[in-house]
């Protein structure tokens, strides 16, 4: 499974370097996002993270911060990411 480490501050800049990323992954195994060291998350992030999600192979977060649970909470996409629903 590849693995990707999302950045302290996940902003406007760090989502398109991930959308880049994710372009360039390949494979038929969910993508694992580490997000243990989020401590600002941006909704630029937060929709390239549920693009990546609602698509196949789609991702699983791991080792994620209490800001990173913090800003899914806020933005109402808690449940999408726990239970894998598509939001």
């Amino acid at each position: 499974m590849a693995v990707i480490e999302l950045p302290r501050l996940c902003d406007r800049a760090a989502a398109l370097a991930l959308k880049g990323d994710l372009a360039d992954t390949t494979g038929s195994e969910a993508l694992q996002v580490h997000a243990g060291k989020v401590e600002r998350m941006s909704m630029a992030m937060l929709q390239v993270l549920l693009a990546a999600h609602r698509n196949e192979p789609g991702i699983v977060l791991t080792e994620r911060s209490s800001e990173f649970d913090r800003s899914l909470a806020v933005s109402g996409l808690t449940e999408t990411f726990n239970t894998g629903a598509a939001a």
